[in-house]
């Protein structure tokens, strides 16, 4: 091959670009692999956290659009405070690659990380050390309680799961599937679980509470949960199979939107069945999720404030900095999406196009 060639040197420079550009005057984003993860910042840089302090979001993963709001209103947050945001996560959900990228962020001596964690164990460790030389790290979204980490910002995903299996039994009341007060349904309906990533604390928290609560008020046959390591194409796979495969399957629960990222046209069979009569519940009120209920291929839509997790955690790491106390945990509120609803939330909800 020759190098010379024009095209050649364009898609060059276009990998460049993709893997550490970043636009003159916007927070800087980036996505593994890292730099040399032993060039420590100089002695003058630091002298610059003083003046201008970086605090850096690790999202589990950048090719997730749910945590857009996150990254918008932090950096809005980060604006108005006078702090440096730094966008910097792997590209897709990688727990190794999240440890290497908070020892990179701690070696760069940046002032804050907030950070949602893939694993909240293998984590640990990582957290642990930042605090200890003095860069102070919060997580949003996913916890790790065990860690020394200075608060959580995020969603009483507990109380999410609990939203989520009390919006099924409504459905199921109003399409006459409850069994009279009393008796004894002659079949439990069958339900299955939809999640992202096994270790991920958040959505195992959701699961715990949705299988608690719906326990209480039904007779439900759970199948194996199924995890798509939060991959839309692997939800899309998992969900056709387990359609295809269960021809009484009544219910999915989804931890995660996941599935409504992807374009109609590829679930086919999940669609299939939802006009046969299957009911689905998800957490996450996107816009593509919104636009999949709007056309009936979801039910039950249960959503997270992202908005406020991006803004509330900048606000916090820039008190914490400023040696203030900070809470432990904040929990940013849910929402309930409605039939009669759906519409206003769709209007006041971003789309964010995915390319």
């Amino acid at each position: 091959m020759n190098a010379s060639k024009p095209g050649v040197a364009l898609a060059a420079a276009a990998a460049l670009l993709l893997l550490f550009g970043c636009s003159a005057g916007r927070p800087s984003e980036r996505a593994a692999p890292l730099p040399p993860m032993d060039k420590a910042r100089s002695g003058s840089e630091k002298a610059d956290v003083a003046v201008e302090p970086t605090i850096s979001i690790v999202p589990k993963s950048l090719d997730n659009p749910i945590f857009l709001d996150a990254k918008e209103a932090a950096q809005r947050e980060g604006k108005k405070l006078g702090v440096h945001i730094d966008w910097v996560g792997p590209f897709s959900t990688d727990t190794r690659r999240q440890i290497e990228i908070v020892r990179w962020l701690i070696k760069r001596h940046v002032a804050g990380i907030l950070i949602s964690c893939n694993n909240p164990i293998a984590l640990e460790p990582a957290i642990d050390e930042g605090i200890a030389a003095g860069v102070k790290i919060a997580t949003f979204d996913s916890d790790s309680p065990d860690s020394k980490r200075l608060f959580y910002v995020g969603t009483d995903n507990s109380a999410l799961g609990s939203a989520a299996a009390s919006t099924l039994v409504g459905i199921l009341r109003a399409r006459h599937l409850l069994p009279a007060p009393g008796t004894v349904p002659e079949h439990p309906l069958t339900a299955v679980i939809v999640s992202g990533r096994r270790e991920a604390y958040n959505l195992d928290e959701r699961i715990s509470a949705f299988k608690s609560t719906a326990s209480r008020q039904l007779d439900l046959r759970f199948l194996p949960t199924l995890y798509s390591n939060d991959s839309i194409s692997r939800t899309i796979d998992l969900t056709g199979q387990i359609t295809d495969s269960h021809p009484h399957l009544s219910i999915i629960f989804f931890t995660g939107g996941w599935l409504f990222y992807a374009p109609i046209e590829s679930m086919k069979g999940y669609a299939a069945w939802i006009r046969s009569g299957g009911i689905a519940v998800t957490i996450d009120a996107t816009y593509p999720v919104l636009t999949a209920a709007k056309r009936g291929l979801v039910q039950g839509v249960i959503g997270q404030n992202f908005r406020q997790m991006g803004r509330i955690g900048v606000e916090m790491l820039y008190r914490a900095i400023r040696g203030e106390q900070v809470p432990k945990l904040i929990y940013t509120g849910i929402s309930k999406v409605t039939k009669g609803d759906l519409a206003s939330f769709l209007r006041k909800t971003k789309n964010y196009e995915i390319r």
